[in-house]
């Protein structure tokens, strides 16, 4: 199992024990009736929301140092993207347990309520906080719904995403009104109010705008081709940039708000340059040839990532790039070039496959053949156009070959699946990246 699903999935048990030690020492066995069990299943499915829905904050702050826990900022964005889905779905059900009572009412008698005082200091805002629940809920519906269809533009999927923030601030008040009081000197409550605090603190440098700003550069466009329908930018750098081969930075032009993650394809060159390879895909990339201009300013956000920090002991590495996928291992390969790696290179077998419809679309060729054979590494190129789609099963997948992949999800999902048919664990011999951000 990949590290960040044991850590969503540790998130979630983590929550039911904090609510399985409450109720194991206040309740006794005969206690339990439909009615008390109706009350503690909307306590748990609220604190089964709340706790990712804190930690969700936290990681939008794009912290780096929890990039080694995680296995690299994808990861966190993923981790990100699946805390917020299941937090949403305990919402729901947080929901349907509270209009649960007019369904159990003609069924079951409900006897004298069960006494669970709420927090003093809030005596006469139960009211306000279950009407901003309600709302909050169909807020996070619709939410939902817009991450799940990607058929919205991803402009309006970020802009209602800037607004959790707000959303959050409202669901800490939802939850300090309504939990019982007890929660709060319980283990339960210690760990929410760690998470209102530091959600709330996470929610005000989203709703500024600060994400981000102590890793912000200014940088400037010196060259800008275009290969097909991809985008080669030549940025110059303040001299204070550093990055590793494979990282990616956001890049934003300061006329337009949206900012978006694009692989580095160059190592930091002696003219303080990088390269940035952006493929048209989206409302936003496609307009990049009519947007940007030589000698305009874009701030660079990062580097970010851990691509090729993840490390491997195999005598032999395999790599396959999918289109614009081909970026990182350019700058891996302008790496061993810089830093005179080559002796390295030759003591571990790299191949490398790099996929595309045709010569015309494949990025910087003539560059990527030199680098190539200067660093010993096998370079098959493969358009489909020509050849038809890659048969997977003739790629040399060993026990003595670790595989690193950059591309569309779909070739990922094929290399791991022929992994799995050779009985090699995919998530000991493949190393890849995601690149959803939604």
């Amino acid at each position: 199992m990949r590290r960040e699903k044991t850590i969503i999935i540790t998130i979630f048990l983590f929550a039911l024990l904090l609510w399985g030690v409450d109720v194991l020492f206040r309740f006794q066995a005969s206690d339990w009736g439909v009615w008390l069990w109706r009350k503690e299943l909307i306590n748990l499915t609220g604190i089964l929301a709340f706790i990712p829905m804190g930690i969700i904050m936290i990681l939008a702050l794009r912290p780096p140092k929890l990039e080694w826990l995680f296995g690299g900022m994808d990861k966190i964005y993923y981790a990100h993207k699946w805390l917020g889905i299941w937090s949403i779905v305990f919402v729901i059900l947080h929901y349907g347990m509270k209009l649960s009572k007019g369904i159990l009412k003609p069924f079951f008698e409900q006897g004298p309520k069960p006494k669970d005082p709420k927090l003093w200091i809030f005596d006469g805002m139960q009211s306000l906080a279950k009407d901003m629940g309600e709302i909050l809920f169909y807020a996070f519906v619709i939410m939902l719904v817009i991450t799940l269809l990607k058929r919205f533009p991803y402009r309006f999927w970020r802009l209602l995403h800037k607004l959790m923030g707000l959303f959050f601030i409202g669901v800490v008040f939802h939850a300090l009104v309504l939990s019982p009081a007890r929660y709060w000197t319980e283990p339960v409550g210690i760990v929410m109010l760690l998470l209102m605090a530091f959600g709330i603190y996470s929610a005000i440098i989203a709703i500024l705008g600060r994400i981000g700003q102590k890793r912000r550069y200014q940088a400037t466009i010196t060259e800008l081709d275009f290969v097909a329908k991809t985008a080669v930018v030549t940025c110059e750098m303040p001299r204070d940039w550093n990055h590793q081969a494979g990282q990616y930075a956001f890049v934003q032009h300061p006329r337009y708000r949206e900012k978006h993650p694009f692989t580095i394809a160059s190592m930091t060159r002696k003219d303080q340059t990088i390269c940035f390879a952006i493929k048209a895909l989206g409302h936003y990339t496609r307009k990049i040839s009519k947007r940007w201009q030589v000698g305009d300013e874009l701030i660079i956000e990062g580097p970010y990532g851990r691509f090729f920090s993840m490390s491997s002991t195999l005598p032999k590495q395999l790599w396959v790039a999918g289109g614009v996928g081909i970026t990182p291992f350019i700058a891996w390969l302008e790496s061993l070039q810089r830093d005179n790696q080559q002796l390295e290179s030759r003591q571990k077998a790299i191949t490398l496959y790099y996929l595309v419809r045709n010569s015309e679309e494949a990025l910087m060729l003539t560059e990527l053949q030199a680098l190539a054979e200067k660093a010993n590494v096998t370079l098959h190129l493969h358009y489909s156009d020509d050849q038809g789609h890659l048969d997977f099963a003739t790629l040399p997948f060993d026990a003595d070959t670790s595989v690193w992949f950059c591309g569309p999800t779909g070739i990922a999902k094929a290399i791991s699946r022929q992994l799995s048919l050779k009985g090699l664990a995919p998530h000991r011999y493949l190393h890849c990246e995601y690149f959803e951000m939604r």
